[in-house]
């Protein structure tokens, strides 16, 4: 038996016909998201029958017990004189991390004591993110913690987890972060964060203002621009800066943060374990 796995928008939208070709010589695609499924079978409706959607699946009682490990004396020192916001990925194109500097400089106008932590490793736009900090009047408000076998100890320890992504698939790190009961802002974008957002997934939700979901917030995708000036701000950078402003001093953001976590447990590694094996016997069956 042969099952190919979709785990990207950008990748799959921009190589649908080779994943076609995959889909013929296989016994089926698993796509992460609703939203990515959706998107093939908008050009090979005919494969439907082949087609899989199985999210991500977490060890969500691995992550709850690490998240509880302590920070070292200056991380400890950050934390204890910030309200921290912290953004868990590597620095490249999709995850838009300008955009989130942006949304940042405006939130500090309003939340002087904010923070924002960046966990991860190196990336394509790693040096042009950290230069772009350097020339904040806010830097010093900004810490980079670098690669971390333990990113959940700083995500369970801040006041909100920030996803400025351009494109996903299914963003395993929003997952984390309601693991860790910490409360989540989002982009609307393609894909994955409406549908772990919302209960019920609506596959024609648009966003263009700051949005309450039922697990977090949401907010309008970020433009494809790489743009480095704070100067340039729109409405997406106001709209995602009073995201930020809500769940670092609303008292009532702690409530998503308890639905959240409630709700990931479909995500543990027992129950997404449960649909693969429906999967692979669903397939066993057609074959014989």
């Amino acid at each position: 038996m042969k099952i190919i796995s979709a785990r990207g928008y950008a990748h799959l939208s921009e190589n649908l016909k080779h994943y076609s070709l995959l889909c013929k010589l296989t016994d089926g695609i698993l796509f992460n998201s609703k939203g990515m499924q959706e998107l093939y079978l908008n050009s090979y409706p005919k494969h439907k029958n082949k087609t899989f959607v199985l999210y991500n699946l977490f060890d969500n009682k691995t992550i709850e017990k690490v998240s509880k490990e302590e920070l070292n004396e200056n991380e400890l020192c950050f934390y204890n004189t910030h309200k921290v916001i912290v953004s868990v990925s590597r620095f490249c194109f999709d995850k838009g991390q300008w955009n989130l500097l942006k949304s940042f400089e405006i939130l500090k106008k309003k939340v002087p004591d904010a923070g924002l932590v960046f966990v991860g490793h190196n990336g394509a736009f790693s040096e042009n993110i950290k230069k772009m900090v350097s020339e904040s009047k806010y830097s010093k408000d900004i810490l980079f913690v670098g690669f971390q076998n333990n990113p959940f100890k700083y995500i369970s320890k801040s006041k909100a987890y920030a996803l400025s992504s351009l494109s996903e698939g299914f963003p395993n790190s929003l997952v984390e972060a309601m693991i860790c009961a910490t409360p989540v802002i989002a982009t609307n974008c393609k894909t994955g964060p409406s549908e772990i957002l919302f209960e019920k997934y609506n596959k024609d939700f648009n966003c263009n203002k700051m949005t309450f979901a039922d697990f977090g917030i949401i907010t309008a995708p970020f433009d494809n621009k790489v743009d480095y000036y704070y100067n340039h701000i729109n409405n997406s950078h106001i709209q995602y800066a009073k995201g930020l402003s809500y769940l670092l001093n609303d008292k009532k953001a702690k409530s998503y943060a308890i639905k959240a976590f409630d709700m990931v447990k479909k995500f543990d590694i027992e129950n997404i374990m449960g649909e693969y094996i429906k999967i692979i016997e669903y397939l066993i069956k057609k074959k014989v």
